[in-house]
Order: C-alpha cells, then structure tokens, then sequence
C-alpha cells in the first residue's frame, strides 16, 4: 500500500489523488505541512459530495481487503511471472 511512492521511496511535495468509481467519486490533497500552510485560509474548498459517507465507507472498506488478501503483493507476483514468460519466449 502506498503506491509508487513508496514502491520507489518518493516523497512528493504534494499529491493529489482523484478517483471515479461506479458514481462513487472521492479525492484528496496530501503534502508536507510547509507546503500545504502555504495556501491555508486562502483556498475556498466545496464538493458536493462532502455530507456523503458512503464514498469514504466503500474506500475505507477496499483498503481494508485489499491489506487482508495482500493484493498488491498478489499483483507484483503475477505482473513478475508474466514478464518471465514473455522474456522467455521471446
């Protein structure tokens, strides 16, 4: 978990992260606090989606299964096994 930042151990100044997923829409701006106090009290933040839970509950939710069933591991593994068979056969 964590992404490429942590596959290649970058911490970015800033990230923002934005997803869409069957009308279940969620984001976030992530940073260094130095980064982040610059436009604090400057920046007028809405969404029309702020009252909805269920965004944060189905995020909270695939996180959760994603850790148990070691997904990420589980993707490296197959995405490594079908780069040896195509160096192997080519």
């Amino acid at each position: 978990m964590g992404g490429a930042q942590a596959h290649y151990g970058v911490t970015p100044d800033m990230t923002v992260i934005g997803k869409l997923w069957q009308r279940l829409s969620i984001s976030a701006v992530c940073g260094k606090k130095e980064m982040l106090s610059v436009v604090e009290g400057k920046v007028f933040l809405s969404s029309t989606f702020f009252p909805n839970s269920l965004e944060m509950v189905a995020a909270l939710k695939t996180i959760e299964i994603m850790e148990r069933e070691n997904v990420i591991e589980t993707i490296w593994r197959r995405g490594r096994l079908c780069l040896g068979s195509f160096q192997a056969a080519g």
